[in-house]
């Protein structure tokens, strides 16, 4: 099965919160992304497609990433 690898930066912030709680990484993040979907979930208006939601994230996603970059000059 597929394993996507949690961002380095997000582990930083991940690991305090979940030896707060005394619980694994592993479960902290399974809780979180499961109230992360659910919450998305319920936010989706009915009619759409699951094509135009990917649509929709998909620009969102470079958009945001062409405005956060930037470009380096020559030294």
């Amino acid at each position: 099965m597929y394993s996507p690898k949690i961002s380095e930066e997000l582990v930083v912030q991940l690991y305090p919160i979940a030896k707060q709680k005394r619980i694994p990484m592993t479960r902290l993040v399974n809780q979180l992304l499961h109230k992360a979907i659910s919450e998305m979930e319920n936010k989706i208006p009915s009619n759409y497609s699951l094509h135009e939601i990917n649509l929709a994230s998909s620009s969102h996603y470079k958009e945001k990433a062409n405005s956060s970059f930037k470009r380096v000059g020559n030294a």
